[in-house]
């Protein structure tokens, strides 16, 4: 059985699967290994973490040692934020930040200088004081804070060697609060974009790209700052919120500005739940703060273009799983998933699917073909290459269009056709099925039929309006 990532989007393709359970033998596999990738919690939604041979550091012991006079700790490199929190938690000690999923592993979350927001905090990365790795020779390299080139041997992004050990900074334990404002106006967000995200401890802005800004999750350490009476329009939460609209706040921490220990409440998922839905898509951007507000006009300039309606949290909570997605399915032209099980679903109900496929599928997709065996209603879109999933969305993006133009001939009338030209009609529902395809069509769980609704209803509307134009210009 092969092993997954964590959302079961990505399938790995290694040959080999080390799990030593001594430095000696890491060493020995690393000297050995022509090619070879470390795997930590599998937080990556694409290849890059794959290698013809891959390591596995958690059947190592797990270390946790605390030197409270130098405010450090000594951990093995696979232990996860919240396993170290507990362990910090009994010492009274705590770290300066934390990433929005304690489910990460320490090594791999520095390693990548990505997890751990902030104005004036840094990012989990910075808090390293010194690292131990293995390099391609078996040999063990140990660096400090100080040390040439210390920091691009932490954030090393794997390519340097095994990390096996890592130092961080510690410093007694606080409490933290956190709030939750709703309905934030985009130009209130354009004008004090500074203040807003100077506001709190850490700040995280949750939107669907509508007409506002969904939530604003603020976290204060306590003593905080004074309580805002009015967040620049948006008003308090009365209740507590998921990031996802719609979505249970159970696996979420506690809000409301009740005040808690910092491992319970920088992090925006608890530790003994599944962090977000699971088995979704992802990509995420860094551009420099400076171009902050910019960036983010950007995208809201192109909002339109592609909007997702998420029925995942309104289907199957009565009658059974996957009974009213079964329902919800037979209304559709067309169901667009990487989701295997609403893929066999749509299979089994004889409605069009398509379904995006990695590198190496599972062994019931077969190999090298476009259709399946057990659906004919079912097309496959495989990757050509692995971790390349925009050539994937782009044939799909394709053939969308190769199916409207079909569509659109089969219901023109002929005296139209003379008049103006197929693509004059096609042009927005291009460009709708671009930006949604390559931003949403895997995002949730149940996203791929959703996604193909709004395709759909689009086409039809878009179809609707060229007839509508034509009959006001003739």
């Amino acid at each position: 059985m092969r092993e997954t990532n964590w959302a079961g989007t990505y399938t790995y393709l290694a040959g080999k699967l080390h799990r030593p359970s001594t430095l000696e033998q890491v060493r020995e596999i690393v000297a050995s290994s022509p090619r070879l990738r470390v795997l930590g919690s599998r937080h990556s939604f694409t290849g890059i973490a794959d290698s013809s041979e891959l390591l596995l550091l958690h059947a190592l012991p797990e270390e946790v040692a605390v030197d409270h006079a130098a405010r450090t700790v000594t951990v093995s490199a696979a232990i996860t934020y919240g396993r170290l929190a507990q362990a910090l938690n009994a010492e009274g000690m705590a770290l300066h930040n934390l990433a929005s999923l304690p489910h990460i592993s320490v090594a791999g979350a520095v390693a990548t200088a990505t997890h751990g927001s902030g104005d004036v905090n840094g990012n989990l990365a910075t808090a390293v004081a010194g690292v131990e790795l293995v390099t391609s020779s078996g040999d063990i390299v140990r660096a400090s804070r100080g040390d040439a080139d210390f920091e691009g041997l932490v954030v090393g992004l794997g390519a340097l060697g095994a990390v096996t050990r890592l130092t961080l900074d510690i410093e007694p334990s606080y409490q933290v609060s956190q709030r939750v404002f709703e309905g934030l106006s985009w130009d209130a967000l354009f004008d004090h974009f500074d203040a807003i995200t100077a506001s709190g401890t850490s700040v995280s802005l949750f939107t669907n790209w509508g007409d506002e800004i969904d939530q604003v999750w603020v976290k204060d350490r306590l003593p905080g700052r004074p309580e805002r009476s009015d967040f620049w329009g948006a008003t308090p939460a009365n209740a507590n919120r998921h990031p996802v609209l719609g979505r249970d706040p159970a696996n979420c921490s506690q809000q409301l500005g009740v005040p808690g220990l910092w491992s319970d409440r920088l992090p925006h998922f608890r530790m003994g739940f599944t962090p977000g839905a699971g088995d979704e898509i992802q990509s995420e951007y860094f551009p420099p703060r400076r171009h902050a507000v910019a960036a983010i006009q950007a995208l809201r300039a192109v909002a339109d273009r592609f909007p997702v309606t998420d029925l995942g949290s309104q289907l199957d909570e009565v009658g059974g799983a996957f009974v009213e997605t079964a329902a919800v399915m037979q209304s559709l032209d067309l169901v667009i998933t990487s989701d295997t099980a609403i893929a066999h679903l749509a299979g089994g109900l004889s409605v069009p699917v398509w379904v995006a496929l990695g590198f190496a599928p599972e062994w019931r997709w077969l190999l090298e073909r476009e259709d399946s065996p057990w659906y004919p209603s079912m097309r496959l879109f495989r990757q050509r290459q692995w971790g390349n999933w925009p050539e994937v969305f782009q044939r799909m993006a394709d053939a969308l269009q190769q199916m409207g133009r079909a569509r659109i001939e089969d219901f023109r009338p002929a005296f139209i056709a003379e008049l103006v030209p197929t693509q004059v009609a096609f042009a927005t529902p291009l460009v709708f099925i671009l930006g949604a395809i390559g931003l949403h069509a895997l995002m949730w769980r149940n996203a791929g039929a959703m996604a193909a609704r709004v395709l759909v209803n689009a086409m039809f509307w878009s179809i609707v309006a060229y007839f509508v134009w034509h009959s006001l210009h003739a």
